[in-house]
């Protein structure tokens, strides 16, 4: 029997029954045989490994490596020295019945990225993460040369709004612009795009688990999309574009903004089973789920927040997203008073 996937999506543009009824993660209760999940936290199948771990009904343990990207990622899993130190004892416990060191290996290890380690857990996230909230203010951070150069602060912000319109004409890549000089000053990441900055932080974090933004975003249009990257951020000289290191990123399209209540502020889920359009200029409460991660961010250090409709192959290498031509207008985000937008960090407290 032939068939045409392509057609096949087009008629079910939403998550109905037709998806249901072919989505594995709706019965992952179902799975009785050991499991060994196994995820990567530079790669786009990661949430698999993750929703799987603590669903599925059989003997189950969770490996999350901390390569550096997908090529990395590859290596590691093409080696000999992985498969007989990492895989051999699963499938030998499992498929030959032999004594390996499997049954004493903790329910979670996990790399911590910019740090070379491998730890242990027994849940995840693990018990010792504490969550932080970080405001959306309008204070300058004098840290980049964005659209807003605004701040994170521990404290709710004062209210203010902030906005874009797209496209932007100084894209030249997706949304990244060059700098202030030109083609001479080479692309600069963040110029044509909303951030919000912490100050230097004085001592190490370590952020291991869902990360989560719950912004108020208003447009002009009934509908927009909403691109969210996490960058690490070292000290960088005045007057040169920002370096970093992309810790996380999410995306939400704002008619899709229905949560489905099995989820946590932590870890925002959504039902994607009805549009619900915007009203113009009306601020909604967007609840967006940033990629898990486990990451050491040095002392000295900030932690950046960018906000844009569309992002770009240059600073999202895997996933990105075509800018689609219908996409004209002029969104806002909103903060303070009842607009509280906030950045929740999963922190390793531990003293926990």
């Amino acid at each position: 029997m032939r068939s045409d996937l392509n057609q096949t999506m087009r008629d079910h543009p939403l998550y109905d029954d037709w998806w249901r009824v072919r989505t594995a993660r709706e019965r992952l209760g179902a799975i009785t045989i050991p499991v060994y999940a196994s995820g990567i936290w530079s790669k786009g199948h990661l949430q698999g490994a993750l929703d799987g771990f603590p669903h599925v009904s059989g003997p189950v343990k969770l490996r999350l490596s901390r390569a550096e990207n997908a090529s990395v990622a590859q290596m590691e899993y093409a080696s000999e020295d992985f498969h007989c130190r990492v895989m051999l004892p699963f499938y030998d416990r499992w498929l030959k019945g032999m004594t390996t060191d499997w049954d004493a290996r903790p329910p979670v290890e996990y790399g911590v990225r910019e740090s070379g380690e491998t730890r242990a857990a027994t849940a995840w996230p693990p018990e010792q993460v504490r969550y932080r909230d970080w405001f959306l203010s309008p204070a300058k951070a004098d840290a980049v040369s964005s659209l807003n150069d605004g701040s994170l602060v521990i404290d709710p912000s004062e209210k203010a709004e902030v906005g874009y319109i797209y496209p932007d004409p100084g894209w030249v890549l997706g949304n990244v612009g060059f700098g202030a000089g030109g083609p001479k000053d080479g692309f600069d990441p963040v110029m044509r795009m909303l951030t919000f900055m912490t100050p230097t932080l004085d001592q190490e974090y370590f952020f291991v688990g869902p990360i989560a933004l719950e912004l108020h975003l208003s447009s002009s249009n009934l509908d927009t999309d909403v691109f969210v990257r996490l960058v690490d951020q070292p000290p960088s000289e005045p007057g040169r574009a920002p370096t970093g290191k992309l810790v996380s990123a999410g995306w939400l399209r704002a008619s899709h903004r229905a949560l489905d209540p099995v989820g946590t502020p932590a870890e925002p889920l959504h039902l994607h089973d009805r549009r619900a359009p915007l009203e113009p200029g009306v601020p909604v409460r967007l609840d967006i789920a940033l990629a898990a991660t486990a990451w050491r961010l040095a002392s000295g250090h900030r932690v950046r927040l960018e906000i844009a409709n569309t992002d770009s192959s240059l600073t999202v290498p895997i996933n990105t997203h075509l800018y689609p031509p219908r996409a004209m207008g002029e969104d806002h985000v909103h903060m303070g008073g009842h607009h509280q937008s906030r950045l929740r960090l999963p922190v390793l407290d531990e003293r926990a």
